[in-house]
């Protein structure tokens, strides 16, 4: 895939969307973290804060890529439950919350409500890298309750979301549940 083309298809599907939207945007693992990434500067360009929720690779690892892409952190918070199973204490370090584990669905729904609530932003987002990876620890009918719970508390509230997920490894089942809630699904 021609690059330039890529982001400009990315951020043409993302800029059709409006103020608030829910994604599902499904990328091929050659072009997931470029997609992830793509999609993150696009929307702290356009002004909106809001938290990522990482799964797939440390917080740590992720904010070295933020800054190589001059992406802007500022308005956002980070939830990370993949670090503290290689060691790193649980708990609120800075503007990132390490849960234990990517099973800890409960713990972090609690903390995306209240890291949502600290941003003092009109247009929030919450971003999920990524839903390919969460099903690795959790069955699939726990992980897609709890996404059509987040799903609905984003639209209670008139907030975004970007559900990123890879297009070989999701189940069926629960893309075509994410993809009948989503505003639009992004195939990259």
């Amino acid at each position: 895939m021609n690059d330039k083309n890529f982001k400009i298809n990315l951020c043409k599907d993302l800029g059709s969307l409006g103020d608030v939207f829910i994604v599902l945007l499904n990328a091929n693992s050659k072009d997931y973290i470029n997609s992830v990434l793509e999609s993150l500067k696009f929307i702290t360009d356009k002004g909106m804060g809001g938290v990522y929720l990482t799964s797939a690779r440390p917080y740590g690892y992720m904010t070295k890529h933020f800054e190589r892409c001059d992406i802007d952190t500022t308005n956002l918070f980070f939830i990370d439950t993949i670090s503290c199973m290689a060691g790193k204490s649980p708990g609120e370090h800075g503007k990132c919350v390490f849960i234990e584990n990517p099973s800890a669905l409960e713990e972090v729904g609690m903390w995306v409500n209240s890291l949502m609530e600290r941003i003092e932003m009109k247009n929030k987002i919450l971003i999920i890298d990524s839903l390919s990876t969460m099903q690795i620890y959790n069955d699939i009918g726990t992980l897609t309750k709890f996404s059509q719970q987040l799903i609905n508390r984003l639209r209670l509230r008139d907030e975004s979301g970007i559900f990123t997920t890879i297009d070989t490894e999701i189940h069926e089942g629960l893309h075509n549940t994410l993809a009948s809630l989503c505003d639009k699904t992004i195939k990259v």
